[in-house]
């Protein structure tokens, strides 16, 4: 069975999922958000690689392969965490 509420942090107002906006706080929510954790990891991994590649097949090969090995990590992120809700409140 699958669960179609999501349940603010700041009022723990149950709501349907697919809102934008909780009705309990006004908090924006948020679908498919990155965990900041994730960016800097996909970020050092990609210019590791690069590194890497670049060592391996001179410098020209470093610069080709930066976007492509952070577009995979980003899409990737995309399939991992299209799950995820965030709520963000203004304060």
């Amino acid at each position: 069975m699958e669960n179609n509420t999501i349940k603010c942090p700041f009022c723990l107002k149950e709501s349907q999922r697919g809102v934008h906006v909780c009705t309990g706080c006004m908090a924006t929510a948020l679908y498919g958000v990155y965990p900041g954790w994730y960016t800097f990891v996909i970020i050092v991994l990609s210019f590791g690689l690069s590194v890497l590649i670049g060592m391996s097949t001179g410098m020209a090969g470093a610069t080709i392969s930066l976007p492509i090995i952070a577009a995979v990590g980003f899409i990737a992120g995309k399939v991992i965490f299209c799950d995820n809700v965030v709520f963000r409140r203004k304060m």
